[in-house]
């Protein structure tokens, strides 16, 4: 008779509590005997069990009372607020699971519980569902109170439909009525204290939608439509001596102002600059803009690479035996050279350091007399001047043939048949025999003069 009793109360006080969602469920009931009496000013324990999805199913809270009934027998508690091991916040009450709740008792001391029996829970616990806004999964509120007004925390929001589109945070959906920003005048519009970027009202003294954005407010009249934002990049970087070429992307066709460094200014959509140099490097700003107002300043950094310095002068020696072996060739570095470039005469062999400013040079019995040039260079070219050094080369002498042989002579004197030398002086000896002239020892085919019956 006792369970019987302490369960029909049981359901009767858990059908109809909560108008509100605190953190608990009040019980009430009353504890009789088998006679029917109630048990008064009785010491006892009372188990709370909350199950998942089905009356046995999981424990999904559980706490442990230790109350007193008093001297009408009756036993008041507040479910969530026991001995417990769980957390009564963490239930979650809209993932679509039912919940049971089965309740224990025991007036002997906690350890020889009975059960009085199992309910469902239905609208009444759901009030702390409604507070967290049907989040199933997780226990922060959708919607949150701050100040006298309320936020959302996440996702996006529809009216009008159940998908909106991922890529807007609010998405109105309707056939038969329109969005209806806030209205009011210019003077109502200016005691907005320290209005947001994008901020939007429809404007009742000029009948014109507003939205502010930095520096002021934009007034869209229907009219016309303003120009896009565009946005400024450029082939930067440029070599020097190249072209800089700017683009206004996005600029929809509106009137384009360029400026940047050393006074430059364009009209042009897209202007191109040539050839550049090191005063071209710098910020450049674009302005685009209509009839109906103008976009923000955005710019566009711009690097101009500079060619190497003008090499320096060149030291050596500038004369020269052919065939005489190794000589060098020296410049010193200069500024944006990432190497060095060295062109020689013929008959110079580089024999080392090519690519720097120090070369050795072996000479050939062909070397020829010209220049010794040396050039800065670097990803960009090479620098507008090189440096040369003159060089002058004495060839080795032409090989000597001093003509036929000339037997049996009739008199005393002959022309000498010797070549005539390409490079180098001829000269005339009697290496053996007496007595003999040479007329111009110089003359290849100069006369000879000798005595009779001699060899020369």
């Amino acid at each position: 008779m006792k369970k019987i009793i302490g369960l029909i109360i049981v359901l009767l006080i858990l059908g109809q509590v909560f108008a509100q969602a605190p953190q608990a469920l009040k019980y009430q009931a009353v504890v009789r005997n088998l006679d029917g009496s109630p048990i008064v000013n009785k010491a006892l324990f009372v188990r709370f069990n909350i199950h998942e999805a089905a009356p046995n199913g999981n424990i999904i809270y559980q706490e442990l009372h230790a109350s007193n009934t008093n001297e009408f027998g009756m036993l008041n508690l507040d479910l969530g607020t026991g001995n417990t091991g769980y957390n009564f916040a963490d239930i979650n009450w809209g993932n679509g699971q039912s919940k049971w709740v089965s309740i224990d008792i025991d007036t002997t001391g906690g350890s020889n519980f009975f059960n009085l029996g199992v309910t469902q829970l239905l609208s009444v616990p759901y009030a702390f569902y409604a507070e967290n806004a049907g989040n199933s999964s997780s226990s922060q509120s959708f919607w949150q109170e701050q100040g006298s007004g309320i936020f959302y925390n996440q996702g996006n929001v529809a009216i009008g439909t159940n998908s909106p589109d991922a890529s807007a945070a609010l998405d109105i959906n309707s056939t038969n009525a329109g969005f209806l920003p806030p209205r009011m005048s210019t003077a109502q519009r200016d005691l907005i204290s320290n209005p947001a970027v994008g901020l939007m009202i429809f404007n009742l003294s000029t009948n014109c939608l507003n939205i502010y954005k930095s520096g002021g407010w934009f007034e869209l009249c229907g009219d016309c439509i303003p120009p896009p934002q565009p946005t400024a990049q450029s082939n930067s970087p440029a070599c020097q001596g190249d072209t800089i070429k700017l683009f206004a992307v996005n600029a929809g066709g509106a009137n384009c102002i360029w400026t940047g460094p050393n006074g430059f200014s364009s009209n042009q959509e897209n202007p191109i600059i040539t050839p550049v140099s090191s005063q071209h490097q710098g910020t450049y700003t674009l302005i685009s803009s209509n009839e109906c107002g103008s976009t923000n300043p955005v710019s566009v950094d711009v690097s101009v690479l500079p060619l190497p310095d003008n090499a320096n002068a060149i030291t050596g020696e500038t004369e020269f035996c052919a065939g005489t072996g190794t000589h060098i060739f020296s410049s010193s570095a200069v500024d944006n050279a990432e190497t060095y470039l060295w062109e020689v005469p013929v008959g110079f062999t580089i024999v080392s350091g090519q690519n720097t400013t120090s070369i050795s040079v072996n000479l050939e019995n062909n070397a020829v007399s010209g220049n010794i040039k040396i050039t800065p260079i670097n990803s960009c070219g090479s620098s507008e001047i090189s440096a040369y050094l003159p060089v002058n080369v004495n060839p080795l002498p032409t090989q000597a043939n001093a003509g036929p042989n000339q037997l049996n002579i009739q008199g005393t004197s002959t022309s000498l048949q010797a070549n005539t030398p390409i490079s180098g002086n001829a000269k005339w000896i009697i290496v053996s025999g007496n007595g003999g002239n040479i007329a111009d020892i110089t003359n290849p085919n100069s006369q000879f003069s000798g005595n009779p019956t001699t060899v020369y």
